[in-house]
């Protein structure tokens, strides 16, 4: 599988190759590294379940590909060419970089820009880890909860419900127990922690 990504990946890799002197690129890429520097000694507050609970639902081949997920990105075009709906194929170092940069434009341009600083952050930090955790010390979690260390001890009581979260950030004044798309989300995650389970048990025996 890993070789499969690789090979898809050519194409922007050539392209970060030619564009990774780019003044703006380079500028947004210097951001998103200064950050994770800068902050990295608060991201070993951060106990890594709940890294592990966000490959699992918003990443699952994080840890095999370069900082996009080409499989995801050829999903999301023939589902948009061929049903009108639009799905969501980031990856994480590319919600990281789009949180850090605050450009969410709904152009390509900006998409594909984002996808080659993700690949060019990856090479640059080189530790999945840290850029999962680097994103959810940024994330946007709700009202008055940008980043994890915003979020109370009793919002931090289950991993599921924290990284839910990010797809349907609660509103003012909202618990999350009071959103059904939070519900529904979490009940999603947990069957997907579920499976991993038994197939490594399963691997296992």
């Amino acid at each position: 599988m890993k070789l499969f990504l690789t090979i898809l990946t050519i194409p922007h890799i050539i392209a970060c190759i030619v564009l990774y002197k780019n003044k703006s690129i380079a500028k947004d890429l210097a951001k998103c590294v200064d950050y994770i520097e800068r902050e990295k000694e608060s991201f070993l507050m951060i106990n890594n379940d709940y890294y592990h609970v966000l490959v699992a639902a918003e990443d699952h081949r994080n840890l095999i590909h370069y900082g996009i997920d080409p499989i995801a990105i050829i999903r999301c075009i023939y589902v948009q060419l061929t049903k009108g709906v639009t799905q969501g194929g980031s990856t994480i170092e590319q919600q990281l970089v789009r949180t850090l940069t605050g450009r969410y434009e709904k152009t390509f341009r900006r998409k594909f820009r984002e996808q080659i600083i993700a690949i060019l952050l990856n090479l640059s930090v080189k530790n999945k880890n840290t850029i999962g955790k680097a994103y959810l010390h940024c994330a946007y979690f709700g009202h008055a909860k940008k980043g994890f260390f915003n979020l109370s001890n009793s919002d931090r009581k289950d991993p599921s419900e924290v990284i839910a979260r990010l797809k349907y950030p609660t509103k003012n004044n909202e618990r999350p127990s009071d959103s059904k798309k939070i519900k529904r989300r979490k009940e999603h995650i947990d069957n997907i922690l579920r499976k991993q389970v038994r197939f490594i048990n399963k691997k296992a025996c």
